[in-house]
């Protein structure tokens, strides 16, 4: 039994929701960001002195801020930080707008370095884990803005390591996830940009080199691990990946 507290940005589908949904089975108190309750009613249901739901664009400043308000009403301890939070949409470069851009940048680098930074007082002696992703090392086509903002965040982590452990006690974790079969990664997209993703996907060799898609279970399970580890001791980046990828 535990009587951690966990905070996860974007919970409600796909490997956030996953984690959520495990740390809740073992008695984690768990606090969920997300734009919508998505696929998090159920859950509500059944735990409810145990999840508890903010809403929070990521994309607006401003919804955030308002969020980190209400989450110092719900817990005055946060034992880790998981930031999973992320906007993945395919697009020809040449195509994009300044505002695609712009969304890109807000949703992926800034709403992980502010909720990071409204965290701190709360967070002080636990960790922070990136939730990363494989295509940092050889982007996806059409998504190489959506890999350099992985990016971004996770030298961002790297150069914030020591300082934040000496000031907060905080430890920080880069994951990155390979690829896994049961998230909501493609489904809002355009039919035909998604067709178009996964036949460029297939030709380039991005899909077979991620081996067989692992169950999102597998991710949560090791951010669990990393959630449950001595505070002495850290990993700085770790890569969760199908057996057989390349």
């Amino acid at each position: 039994m535990t009587s951690k507290t966990v905070l996860v940005t974007g919970g409600s589908k796909g490997l956030g929701l996953c984690t959520t949904q495990r740390l809740l089975e073992k008695s984690y108190r768990v606090i969920v960001l997300s734009r919508s309750q998505g696929e998090l009613s159920e859950l509500l249901k059944n735990y409810p002195n145990h999840l508890h739901w903010i809403r929070a664009d990521f994309a607006d400043k401003e919804s955030i801020a308002e969020a980190f308000k209400q989450i110092s009403n719900v817990s005055s301890k946060i034992d880790a930080l998981v930031l999973n939070a992320a906007q993945t949409i395919p697009m020809p470069f040449a195509q994009m707008k300044i505002s695609d851009l712009e969304q890109n940048i807000s949703v992926n680098i800034t709403s992980a370095l502010l909720c990071l930074q409204y965290s701190l007082e709360l967070l002080r002696g636990g960790r922070a884990i990136f939730i990363s992703t494989e295509s940092v090392d050889k982007p996806f086509p059409l998504l190489s803005v959506y890999a350099a903002t992985k990016a971004a965040v996770e030298t961002a982590f790297n150069g914030l390591r020591a300082e934040l452990y000496k000031d907060f006690n905080i430890q920080l974790t880069s994951l990155r996830a390979g690829y896994m079969a049961d998230t909501a990664f493609g489904e809002a997209w355009p039919p035909e940009m998604a067709a178009t993703f996964f036949k460029l996907a297939e030709e380039s060799g991005s899909l077979r080199s991620g081996g067989s898609p692992m169950p999102s279970s597998r991710v949560a399970a090791m951010i669990e691990h990393i959630i449950e580890l001595p505070q002495d001791v850290t990993i700085n980046r770790l890569d969760v990946r199908s057996g057989d990828s390349s």
